[in-house]
This record gives C-alpha cells, sequence and structure tokens, in this order.
C-alpha cells in the first residue's frame, strides 16, 4: 500500500487515531473526544479507513478540478488581451480598464442598461446580460 499522496497534518492526526481505533488499542470514545466528534462519527471513520486506507481520511473533494474553473483556452484570451492592450498596466488598473472597456463592449450587443454603482453591481449586471 505505497500511495503517493499529500495530507494535511489534521488528516494524519486522524488517521493515526483512526488506526488505534482499527487495532483497538484506543477506545472510539475517547478518539471521538480527541477529535471533537461523535463517537458514530469515529466509527465511520474507522470502517471508512478499513475500506479505503489513509486515503479514507481524505477530504471528499481534494484532487479534483473546481466546476466553476474557467477554460484555460477562455482564461487564455483574456490574459493575452489584457497583456496586449494593458502591457504596461499594473494589475489592479488592467483590470478596471478592462472591465470599463467590456461593459461598453457589451451594451453596445445587448439592450441591458448600465449599473449606476460599483463593482458590485456591474457583476450583477454582467450576469444578468449572460442569462446566468
Amino acid at each position: 500500500m505505497n500511495e503517493d499522496m499529500t495530507m494535511s497534518t489534521k488528516e494524519v492526526d486522524r488517521w493515526y487515531l483512526v488506526k488505534q481505533a482499527m487495532e483497538r488499542k484506543m477506545k472510539q470514545s475517547v478518539i471521538a473526544e480527541e477529535l471533537g466528534m461523535t463517537e458514530r462519527q469515529v466509527r465511520r471513520l474507522v470502517a471508512r479507513g478499513r475500506k479505503e486506507g489513509k486515503k479514507g481520511m481524505r477530504h471528499g473533494l481534494k484532487g479534483r478540478v473546481s466546476a466553476k474553473r474557467i477554460a484555460t483556452d477562455e482564461r487564455e484570451a483574456v490574459a493575452g488581451a489584457i497583456q496586449e492592450r494593458y502591457g504596461d498596466f499594473g494589475p489592479t488598473l488592467a483590470q478596471e480598464h478592462h472591465t470599463q472597456n467590456r461593459a461598453s463592449e457589451l451594451l453596445g450587443k445587448t439592450k441591458a442598461k448600465k449599473p449606476t454603482s460599483a463593482k458590485n453591481s456591474f457583476d450583477k449586471w454582467v450576469k444578468s446580460v449572460k442569462g446566468t
């Protein structure tokens, strides 16, 4: 069982205690108290530890790609456009100018009204234009 994976300190500590419970060296009630869980949760961890080993102590979403992640080609296109237009700007100023210019472009293509207040309103407006 030689697996290459990263675990947080908390996960390593949890694995150590669950292993103690699996080997019946510590009571589940003591482990529950130490981990700040109920005994039932510890029993579930022990069962998962028996089934999956160390891997079962990791967070279930660890290593997965976010569902909200922007596509690589889209990110590169935006980064290229910003670099081309605003290459000598700092990141904050480049973002502000890009946002303003993008709003002007979208206004020309849609019937939506431009928001009157700052960034939060702009984000809401962009969402309404995109239809999400």
